[in-house]
């Protein structure tokens, strides 16, 4: 079900994310391709890294607040019910989306976590120290609060539903709670409330056959629902991460630890899709080659991304995608023997797929 809100917000490019994992793993690695920020462990520094994302997030979406109270004042059309727009959040005001899986393992680092308080003791003596944990479940419980209004949301997910890895404090700011099947009542109320298990939510009850189902409790007049979750598997996740990657970077709005990371196999995609595209033009025109103003054209017409494409241009991708330069094509388009490039050329230049 998160793996679900974390596509759907990969495919929005006004979407910030941001994911914290307690445990290294490959679960939420695509995400790596458009997160803002992404951490995962549970060593002291990241942390005390964790703490000052969190800080750092809720200080960023307090200033939106003080910004919509300021156009309200000055130009309320621009924000008619004091809330962000569709055109605000495409001026880089859009969603943020939190993303924290392994909670118990994050909590339980914070608890080793003493974090200084003061920055200059009085008289020289000791700084006075919180506990990390408790640093991390108020952060966590305050980001809910504070960010909801301004575009702010949070899932919050833990393979231990108990009172230590979901303390009350935090428990009680989410509004939505849902839960896969678990092992007593006991459990189920933890994730979902006493008065959600009272009204007939039970996902401890959920069989053997079950997977893929979860119970879902609404937070208001609704209730609670038992429904069966699509499942997206991991090449699938990655697949949507890459794509909304790529409306990032036409958007603008690829930020952060995103900018960075993927951009060697973003590359290479973009060098075998060139690859691909010039196979494909070629094939649909019923030819084994072509001039490069011919296949610039042939481009131009089936593809719009090629549109501002020149025929240096073309060259000096198709080098770097490792076709080549152009060769001699013999007789062809009541020429001698123009210079251009073959099927044969770029297809042998495509990766071919391990396995």
């Amino acid at each position: 079900l998160a793996r679900l809100v974390a596509a759907a917000a990969a495919l929005d490019p006004t979407v910030r994310v941001i994911v914290i994992t307690g445990k290294t793993g490959p679960d939420w690695a695509p995400l790596r391709h458009v997160a803002h920020q992404w951490i995962a462990g549970a060593s002291p520094d990241i942390i005390r890294r964790v703490l000052d994302v969190i800080e750092q997030t809720i200080g960023e979406m307090q200033d939106r607040g003080t910004e919509l109270d300021r156009l309200y004042e000055e130009d309320p059309e621009l924000v008619p019910e004091g809330k962000i727009t569709r055109e605000l959040a495409a001026k880089g005001m859009g969603p943020v989306l939190l993303v924290v899986d392994e909670l118990q393992e994050l909590l339980d680092g914070a608890a080793l976590v003493q974090v200084p308080i003061e920055d200059e003791p009085e008289n020289g003596g000791r700084a006075k120290t919180r506990s990390g944990r408790d640093l991390m479940v108020e952060g966590f419980a305050r980001y809910v609060r504070v960010t909801r209004f301004v575009g702010g949301m949070g899932v919050f997910i833990t393979q231990r539903p108990d009172a230590n890895s979901v303390p009350t404090a935090l428990r009680e700011v989410c509004a939505k709670r849902a839960s896969y099947r678990v092992k007593g009542d006991r459990s189920a109320k933890m994730v979902l409330g006493d008065d959600a298990v009272a009204g007939g939510a039970a996902p401890h009850l959920l069989g053997d056959a079950s997977k893929g189902v979860v119970v879902l409790d609404q937070g208001d007049e609704g209730g609670h629902t038992t429904l069966k979750a699509d499942v997206i598997d991991l090449p699938q996740f990655r697949e949507i991460c890459l794509r909304g990657r790529q409306l990032r970077e036409e958007a603008g709005t690829l930020t952060g630890d995103a900018h960075e990371y993927g951009r060697e196999d973003a590359e290479e995609a973009a060098r075998v899709r060139l690859l691909t595209d010039c196979v494909n033009v070629l094939d649909a025109n019923g030819v084994d080659r072509a001039r490069t103003e011919r296949l610039v054209e042939m481009l131009q017409h089936l593809y719009d991304r090629y549109d501002d494409i020149t025929k240096p241009g073309l060259q000096a991708r198709l080098r770097a995608a490792g076709a080549g330069t152009t060769v001699k094509l013999g007789a062809i388009d009541g020429m001698a023997n123009p210079n251009g490039y073959t099927r044969a050329q770029i297809a042998d230049a495509i990766p071919r797929k391990k396995g």
